[in-house]
């Protein structure tokens, strides 16, 4: 689903959507993110981001310093 659409399900669910995707992610096989989340480990806390037998894929990876 794309921003719009969790948006609308929001509505008309009377949820949160950011808080309702953000539970569907430990379900997910394929979870795409911008990659600060991966490398900044507050941000890595906060979603209880873990990639312990994870393929990590980055995209535009020299922008990664």
């Amino acid at each position: 689903m794309d921003i719009e659409e969790l948006h609308e399900i929001g509505k008309k669910a009377m949820i949160c959507p950011y808080f309702a995707n953000k539970d569907r992610v430990t379900g997910a096989d394929i979870i795409f993110m911008p990659y600060n989340y991966l490398i900044d480990e507050k941000i890595r806390e906060n979603f209880d981001i873990r990639y312990e037998n994870a393929c990590i894929i980055f995209d535009e990876a020299h922008n990664v310093a």
